[in-house]
């Protein structure tokens, strides 16, 4: 979609040093219940690019150790607007990408299906 806007794979660089920072944890209670956290960061230079969250909640059924069920999310949150070619208020200013929001938001159930 950014080609179409005018946008080539070369203008996503600022050439500058990137960098990530990562949190993860979990905690684990009661008999086969587990939660798990992920935080993650992506930076270049005094620019953020993206920020990324993810939480799971695992259960396991007690006496059935292959049967595990779990709902997880996720949460991603994008900033493009760094690589824009003119002034984000400028008149003539098309966004690099066509919707209005840089932001992903998933959500996931996984359970066994016994064939």
């Amino acid at each position: 979609m950014p080609k179409t806007r005018g946008y080539g794979r070369s203008d996503y660089g600022h050439g500058t040093n990137a960098y990530s920072l990562m949190l993860d944890g979990h905690a684990r209670w009661g008999e086969g219940w587990r939660l798990s956290g992920v935080a993650q960061h992506w930076g270049s230079g005094e620019a953020w690019l993206e920020n990324q969250y993810k939480l799971e909640l695992a259960w396991r059924e007690p006496g059935a150790s292959d049967r595990e069920y779990i709902l997880s999310g996720e949460y991603t949150e994008y900033n493009i607007d760094v690589y824009a070619k003119v002034d984000l208020s400028a008149p003539d200013y098309v966004p690099i990408l066509p919707w209005n929001s840089d932001l992903i938001l998933r959500a996931y159930v996984s359970m066994p299906w016994p064939f």
